[in-house]
């Protein structure tokens, strides 16, 4: 069993920690990614994905 500490600032919001932030940010890049690929077919156009 793992137990996690999470930290907030004087305000309530959940401070994440660089890991976090860094899975957050690779997620975000990865459904911008999703929507420009959905775009690009929606206009007739494959695109290459290698």
């Amino acid at each position: 069993m793992y137990l996690w500490l999470s930290w907030y600032d004087k305000n309530g919001n959940w401070v994440l920690t660089p890991a976090e932030e860094e899975r957050q940010k690779l997620e975000q890049e990865k459904q911008k990614t999703e929507r420009l690929i959905a775009q690009l077919r929606a206009l007739g156009v494959e695109p290459d994905l290698d």
